[in-house]
């Protein structure tokens, strides 16, 4: 600690504040007397540290101090005393500010700590988040009001956000500004800031809090780059505030209740707030345009927000909400205009960056997709789903060597080996899934270098070789991804799969992979697949009993499955009964098997027309043999069918007559008296498919005298199916069974 000098004053100073005698109480903050106004005080010596920002200006006047004064005993001989604050200065340092913040908006757009980018604005500061995927700007107004300083989020826009992009914005500004800010309407509030900076410096120097009654603040008048500056002077005049800071208090009083039922989660109430605000100031843009993001998210509104902001001032201009109703309501040309138009005019680059590829994803011309691209690349060049969207183009068009720079950019960019691995691994699948297969062995390669026992890359890098002509290779590797997964308790399906498929392709060997095969469990994606390629082995070793259980169960699989699954998925499924008919059908002779397997597959994909042909062909075609029973049922050798000359049985509605009628129809095609008794108790026991075989191979083989009654007959059954279908929900399965019908 410095001597303090001794000194009497008996006149009082005129003039500037001379320094008396500095004292350093701590080792971050130190003060000094100082004589000027006639009165003495306390001054900062040099800067303070408060967190990220800087106090670089603080005097306190000690009014109550009379001369003449003994001053030998320095600060610490008046630091008892209360005095006024006088000055002030805060600097805020933005980049320091934006580190210290970011933790504190974890979570509040995307799972994570996002990056905060902050920067000087027209009476403010810009304030950027963002996360991959997701990403908000928006303007935070500094309207200083006497001792207070009030803090207004304005001009919100985002991507990817789960709420309104100004109720986000106001409720990140909150959780950054924590205990310090009350939110009054659409405003946060920090009161009395000079005596909270002066409470949080004074009293590490050894001093007591002033008042800081009078102080009024205003923004520095000279803000610099990377910078804010706040000053507070006693009795100053109030500073004026600028035209687009009054516009955005005005905002903020008319939407004060609408944005407190939002943060609340009172939608509906927030939206009765925003119509009677837009009845006070008709056609207001900025009132318009959170209406419309009301209606966007709630969601079956877009009509709704599209009138609201043509009414204001059309949907082009209206930024991000434009660009996203337009692309709600099917306008996919409008929306990429849109979207590029705000993107190129967004000062936040993630954010642009997102914009952009929302409007890649709007586009189906590559030319425009590949330029919407580099955009968002070019603004943002760290952000990965950009980059890898970019990949997935440049493998669509063909240019490797681009898709090859994209992964190793992204490659670079991760952080740490299990992020490489991510990356590696994720590209080696892409570019296989593209016939890219010396590529896809680069990037499996180099997954494996990041973690060695890795049974999906060790996968990949199998799937690469054998499409490289490396069957040998391939296979030992597809045993090793088998290991490694039962090794770390993870089995895999997939390699089974592969591993059964190699054991075919390779090796020959059919009793094996059908061994591997049975392994996997039903409930795994690959149990269809498996049990297809089980039942076509035993096929292929003369195992008809075998087989039949091996596509039944494919049928059971679908059948639980199946119906509740996504459309690709129902899509997958419908293509390996198809598959599955054809083994039904060649190889085991079972056409009832096979149309089982086909009318799945319709109700699986009622729009494939393809299947829906098959199914009718092979409903109409006649059997030359019983077919045998479906397999795993125990059933009595049956006796056999009746000759042409037998008459069947009258039916008492049960299975066995539904198959005694029909060997009786099989041995004479032309009686129609059989043909009608078995249509009837097809109907009766509500075998609809069957009935719709039946049906329609007699309208294909009956005279032109007999067909009508069978078409008719037939009509009325797709109609029955048709109302079947709908009922259960499979509506574009009903609209398949009644485009088949004759009669309308």
């Amino acid at each position: 600690m410095r001597r303090a000098a001794t000194a009497r004053l008996r006149q009082p100073g005129v003039g500037p504040p001379r320094e008396i005698a500095p004292t350093k109480s701590t080792d971050e903050v130190e003060l000094r007397l100082t004589l000027g106004q006639g009165a003495l005080g306390l001054e900062l010596v040099g800067s303070a540290a408060l967190g990220p920002l800087a106090v670089t200006e603080l005097r306190v006047r000690l009014s109550d101090v009379r001369f003449p004064v003994d001053l030998s005993g320095g600060v610490s001989r008046f630091r008892h005393r209360r005095g006024q604050l006088v000055a002030l200065r805060l600097d805020a340092p933005l980049g320091p500010v934006a580190r210290a913040l970011a933790p504190r908006a974890r979570n509040q757009i995307g799972a994570g700590v996002p990056a905060i980018t902050l920067a000087p604005s027209q009476g403010g500061v810009m304030v950027g988040v963002a996360i991959d995927g997701a990403a908000l700007a928006f303007d935070v107004l500094l309207a200083p009001n006497d001792g207070d300083l009030r803090l207004i989020p304005t001009r919100a826009r985002g991507v990817g956000l789960d709420a309104p992009a100004h109720v986000v914005a106001s409720r990140v500004l909150g959780t950054m500004l924590g205990s310090i800010a009350v939110r009054v309407g659409a405003a946060h509030v920090v009161s009395d800031v000079g005596a909270r900076v002066a409470r949080a410096i004074l009293p590490d120097a050894g001093a007591r809090a002033p008042s800081a009654l009078g102080l009024r603040l205003m923004l520095g008048e000279d803000l610099e780059l990377q910078r804010v500056s706040l000053e507070g002077r006693m009795d100053a005049a109030p500073q004026e505030l600028g035209p687009r800071t009054l516009r955005a208090l005005e905002l903020a009083e008319l939407c004060a209740d609408a944005e407190v039922a939002e943060l609340e989660g009172d939608i509906d109430g927030a939206r009765r707030s925003y119509l009677v605000a837009l009845e006070r100031a008709p056609r207001h843009p900025d009132i318009a345009e959170r209406l419309a993001a009301i209606d966007l998210v709630v969601g079956d509104r877009t009509e709704a927000a599209l009138s609201t902001l043509t009414e204001a001032r059309g949907a082009m201009d209206a930024g991000f909400v434009g660009a996203s109703a337009l692309a709600a309501s099917g306008d996919t040309e409008g929306a990429y205009a849109a979207f590029a138009s705000t993107a190129s005019d967004e000062p936040f680059g993630p954010l642009a960056a997102l914009a952009w590829l929302r409007a890649a994803d709007l586009t189906s011309e590559p030319r425009a997709r590949r330029d919407a691209l580099d955009q968002a690349l070019v603004r943002a060049p760290a952000l990965a789903s950009a980059r890898w969207a970019r990949l997935d183009s440049r493998l669509g068009l063909g240019d490797s060597k681009g898709a090859l720079a994209d992964a190793e950019h992204l490659e670079g960019a991760a952080r740490g080996p299990e992020a490489r691995y991510a990356v590696s691994l994720a590209a080696g699948r892409r570019f296989a899934a593209r016939g890219f297969a010396t590529l896809a062995r680069i990037r499996f390669e180099k997954a494996l270098v990041y973690r060695p026992d890795a049974a999906d890359a060790v996968l990949g890098l199998a799937k690469a070789l054998l499409e490289l002509g490396k069957p040998a290779r391939a296979l030992d590797l597809f045993a090793r991804a088998v290991a490694l997964g039962d090794r770390y308790g993870r089995p895999s399906a997939e390699a089974s799969l592969e591993l059964a498929r190699a054991l075919v392709l390779v090796a020959g060997d059919r009793s094996a992979a059908i061994a591997r095969a049975a392994t996997i469990s039903p409930d795994a994606p690959e149990a269809a697949a498996a049990r297809l390629l089980e039942g076509r082995w035993r096929a292929e070793l003369g195992d008809e009993p075998g087989a039949s259980r091996a596509l039944a169960r494919l049928r059971e699989l679908c059948e639980l499955f199946g119906t509740e699954a996504e459309e690709a998925r129902r899509d997958e499924l419908s293509r390996l009964l198809v598959e599955a008919s054809e083994i039904d059908s060649d190889r085991l002779r079972d056409l009832r098997a096979a149309e089982r397997d086909l009318a799945l597959a319709v109700r699986l994909s009622p729009r494939d027309r393809e299947i829906a042909r098959r199914l009718r062909a092979i409903a109409t075609a006649p059997e030359t043999e019983a077919a045998p029973p479906e397999a795993g049922a125990s059933r009595e050798p049956s006796p056999a069918g009746p000759s042409p000359t037998e008459v069947p049985p009258e039916p008492d509605d049960t299975e066995s007559d539904v198959e005694w009628l029909t060997d009786a129809l099989r041995a004479n095609p032309r009686d129609e008296g059989v043909a009608l008794r078995l249509a009837a108790l097809l109907e009766r026991l509500e075998m609809d498919l069957e009935l719709l075989a039946l049906l329609s191979a007699r309208v294909e083989e009956s005279s032109e005298a007999e067909a009508p009654r069978w078409v008719v007959a037939r009509d009325r059954a797709l109609e029955r199916i048709a109302d079947k279908a709908n009922a259960a929900g499979r509506t574009d399965e009903a609209s398949l069974y009644r485009s088949m019908r004759s009669v309308r």
